[in-house]
Formats: C-alpha cells, structure tokens, sequence
C-alpha cells in the first residue's frame, strides 16, 4: 500500500472478486489484484457500507451515493439517494437488486430509481430498523432487524414468519 494511503482505520469489509481482493475501509477502497495495488477514495468524508452482489462490488460514498468497484475504477451508479436512506443490505432477488434501507425498508430496482417494495410488515421493518438482509435457499427473503427480530418475506412481500424475543 502507497504511504500517503497508509492512513486509514478498520477495515469494515473484504471481498474476493474477478479482479482481486477488495478492503474496505471509511478512508479508502483497495483492489489487490494481478497488475498491483489500486487505491481509491471517497468524494466526501468517508466510505459508508459495502456490497458484494454476485461478483459487483458496490460501495456507498457518504457524500455522493452508491458507485460500483467497475475494473480498475469506481463508477457512480445510482446517486446520493440510498446514501441518504441508510442502506443495509443489497442484493439481488427475483431477477433485479432489492436494496433494504433504515429509512424506507425495502426498496426495488426498477429503471433508473429504487422504489418501495410494499411487503406485509414496512411498518415493523421501518420501526424495528433493518440491519441486514438476505436471500434464503428457498428464494423468500430474512429481513434481520436491530429491534424486532428476523422477519421471512415471500416474493410478494408476504409475510412468512417472525422471530423475535418471544419466539425464542
């Protein structure tokens, strides 16, 4: 790593990827590949979260939003929007990226913008503050919450289950 690139704190996420390996930290974005070490910064104060969606790495710069890891340089991808939405999980469901937010819950890739994807439980989602989210082996989605427990969505945004407190 170049010394003027030496200054950073924890590394929040690594991925493995084509390209090489990716480290992520709030200061800087490595890529370790075949032709050396490239380092990228953030536009603003810092990088926020990381995304490993199949082999696209997509990283969200606090100040202009969410860029994808595109080869060997960092392309804006879809705006300081999903920056502002406290994203927490990005991932690709029925065919599209399904983006779960803090702020709005769960948000569907359609053309050029991400919009709610109504499910039977936005209300719990929003209140009890997305933390994570993820595809299951049966395709229906885990919504992992800071307050609520786990919540099993189907393809229509049905509800399939709760885990909480009181479920064990």
């Amino acid at each position: 790593i170049p010394v003027g690139d030496r200054a950073f704190t924890d590394v929040w996420d690594t991925f493995s990827t084509p390209n090489g390996v990716v480290f992520i930290a709030p200061q800087r974005l490595f890529l370790i590949g075949k032709s050396g070490t490239r380092v990228f910064r953030p536009t603003g104060p810092r990088f926020l979260h990381a995304f490993l969606v199949g082999e696209r790495v997509l990283v969200i710069d606090a100040e202009k939003g969410l860029f994808e890891l595109a080869r060997d340089r960092l392309v804006l991808s879809f705006g300081a929007g999903l920056a502002a939405e406290r994203l927490r999980g990005l991932l690709m469901w029925q065919g599209g990226l399904l983006a779960a937010t803090r702020n709005q819950g769960l948000l569907r890739h359609q053309g050029q913008a991400f919009v709610p994807f109504k499910t039977e439980v936005d209300l719990q989602l929003r209140r009890d503050r997305i933390v994570d989210a993820l595809v299951l082996p049966d395709r229906n989605l885990a919504i992992c919450t800071h307050l609520g427990g786990v919540y099993f969505l189907g393809p229509k945004g049905e509800a399939l289950g709760h885990l909480g407190r009181a479920e064990g």
